[in-house]
């Protein structure tokens, strides 16, 4: 493998127009079906195995994918969702993004307020379920505590 992978993507268009379209949207991919993701992560596995140049069958593709740094698809779109959480939260831009945060503030103190949850709104359809200030808090809300509290953004990248 060669250190410098962004030529064979330019040499193949259509690879990098479906990864784009892939890692650009993964957003809208939220709480899709098993059956879909395991599609998605075909296409990936397989674009990981053109740009390295290996055939099918010479090593896996998972490997493939560590060594070029790729998440799995499932693991991209959450960490797309906190990442851009995170950025709202810490920014407060863009305004309509931030205004779907709100802290969750419980009736009983049950729990620690230190534990940076926010308050996810009820929704009965799976469409809605794909919505930012659904998808995205549920996500937020799943993230252990010292992720939350991390003051540089960069450090994100790290984990």
């Amino acid at each position: 493998m060669s250190g410098n992978r962004l030529p064979a993507m330019l040499q193949m268009p259509w690879l990098a127009l479906s990864l784009a379209l892939i890692w650009t949207t993964v957003t809208m991919f939220y709480s899709m079906s098993r059956k879909n993701f395991d599609k998605l992560q075909r296409v990936q596995n397989r674009a990981a195995q053109i740009v390295c140049g290996i055939g099918q069958r010479q090593q896996s593709a998972r490997q493939l994918c560590h060594s070029l740094h790729w998440l799995p698809v499932r693991a991209r779109i959450d960490f797309k969702l906190a990442t851009l959480s995170y950025k709202s939260r810490m920014t407060g831009q863009p305004d309509y993004l931030a205004a779907e945060l709100r802290s969750y503030q419980p009736q009983l103190s049950l729990r620690p307020s230190s534990q940076e949850l926010l308050t996810v709104s009820h929704c009965k359809t799976m469409l809605g379920r794909r919505r930012f200030s659904v998808a995205a808090l549920r996500v937020w809300n799943s993230l252990p505590l010292g992720l939350k509290t991390v003051t540089y953004c960069a450090a994100l990248k790290l984990v």
